[in-house]
């Protein structure tokens, strides 16, 4: 694995080289930087600093980036694809259309990001923050959302199709048109979420609270088809004792 340093991939990339493919990044500083199209597939790059960088397109897929600091950047469009970013702080970041999918997430940051339309499909994001994040169109499935923190979340119309998400918190979201079916909802909290129209087809919502959420109206109403509602506080505050009611 060859070694680079920040100042060295800066030069380079002014001069329209892109690819530090499976590089050993030296510490230093890419704040601020304008780097479209950088490419780090395969670089070990630790508690690197990207804060308000600007990289659209960038390419850091199978990286080792634990503890690396994108406050403020524009990620938009670019690939994490099984990057190891568990530590990592992206509050307030741009990351309209990136994949994460099969990434390593744990106790990530996402505060206040825009993420619509991005791809974590297998990804492990447990315990991480996404508070006031806009995530409407996000492919969820099959990820591992145990004590995640969504709360006033946007993000209507995501997949959560057979994702674990015991324990996580959705308080106050708009989960509006969103899919958990067959998902592991155990302990999780709905309350006061817009549910409008929100399929939960055979998931396990043991436990769950949906005290005071909004489940639609006509048609556009949440759907609980085969659903494990066992424990589960309904929309007015009462307790459901039955299992496999639709």
């Amino acid at each position: 694995m060859r070694q680079i340093t920040v100042d060295e991939i800066i030069r380079q990339h002014k001069l329209g080289f892109r690819e530090f493919k499976n590089a050993q990044v030296a510490p230093g500083s890419l704040a601020k930087k304008r780097l479209p199209k950088l490419n780090l597939d395969g670089a070990v790059v630790i508690d690197g600093d990207f804060r308000r960088a600007i990289i659209q397109s960038g390419s850091f897929n199978a990286a080792t980036m634990r503890d690396s600091n994108f406050q403020g950047a524009n990620l938009a469009k670019s690939e994490f694809k099984g990057t190891d970013l568990r530590g990592a702080n992206f509050i307030g970041v741009n990351l309209s259309g990136v994949d994460f999918s099969w990434a390593k997430l744990e106790g990530v940051e996402f505060t206040k990001s825009i993420i619509n339309g991005a791809n974590f499909a297998g990804a492990n994001l447990k315990e991480t923050t996404f508070i006031n994040t806009k995530l409407k169109g996000c492919n969820f499935s099959s990820t591992k959302l145990d004590r995640a923190n969504f709360t006033q979340a946007e993000s209507q119309k995501a997949d959560y199709s057979s994702a674990t998400l015991n324990g996580a918190i959705f308080y106050q979201a708009d989960l509006s048109g969103s899919d958990f079916s067959q998902a592991e909802l155990e302990k999780t909290d709905f309350r006061e979420t817009n549910l409008a129209n929100v399929n939960f087809y055979e998931a396990n919502l043991r436990n769950a609270s949906l005290e005071g959420a909004d489940p639609g109206k006509l048609w556009w109403k949440a759907k609980f088809p085969l659903a494990n509602l066992e424990g589960v506080i309904l929309f007015g505050g009462r307790v459901f004792g039955e299992v496999g009611t639709n």
